[in-house]
């Protein structure tokens, strides 16, 4: 082997290093930031998912009892559907809030004027 080649091979090998220390420098920092923004959990939320938690912080509108129950309602519904069982009248009716007399008609909601 001449100068040339061993100068060559030299200077592959100090460039594998440098990459390997590069790449464990990346992995380093990638690292950190995924424990920062992901709470060190496996998968870090996405935006869409930050977006709705905090969206659900900060909702006004109705309180912690109606978003609980709402929740629990659509569960529900879901694991019907999931089970394939066919809801009954009277289950959907209960479910969406309907109030029927006697002969079956919907009775319509008092507002205040």
């Amino acid at each position: 082997m001449d100068y040339k080649e061993k100068v060559r091979q030299a200077n592959i090998q100090s460039d594998n290093i440098e990459m390997e220390k590069l790449s464990l420098q990346e992995s380093k920092r990638q690292t950190k930031e995924r424990r920062e923004d992901g709470l060190n959990m496996i998968r870090p939320f996405t935006f869409d998912e930050k977006k709705m938690l905090w969206d659900g912080l900060y909702e006004r509108e109705k309180t912690t009892s109606e978003l609980l129950m709402e929740g629990f309602k659509e569960e529900q519904i879901l694991r019907r559907l999931e089970e394939d069982e066919v809801m009954t009248p009277e289950e959907e009716d209960r479910n969406a809030g309907v109030v029927r007399d006697k002969n079956g008609n919907v009775i319509s909601e008092k507002t205040n004027d």
